[in-house]
């Protein structure tokens, strides 16, 4: 039977810093070695922006706000800065 572990088998194509070299990193390395990757690119646009989708969910829900009193006081802190640096 045939097994891939999303978790660790390098599939997320990323594009380095500083030489632009394609690699391909599993989630693990993509989210622990975030400083030098430049850029999460596929060929396809529609599997980039799910792959930053995918990425982005597993930090929210590892690391985002608890509860919805907490997501209130996150939202208004992102328009905060938002509008100080428009």
């Amino acid at each position: 039977m045939f097994s891939f572990n999303l978790i660790d088998e390098k599939w997320i194509p990323c594009l380095m810093i500083p030489d632009g070299k394609k690699e391909e990193l599993s989630i693990k390395e993509t989210l622990f070695r975030s400083q030098v990757i430049k850029e999460i690119c596929d060929s396809s646009p529609l599997v980039t922006v799910a792959l930053h989708r995918l990425l982005l969910a597993m930090l929210h829900r590892n690391y985002g706000p608890a509860n919805e009193e907490e997501w209130g006081r996150y939202g208004k802190m992102v328009l905060v800065v938002w509008i100080k640096q428009s």
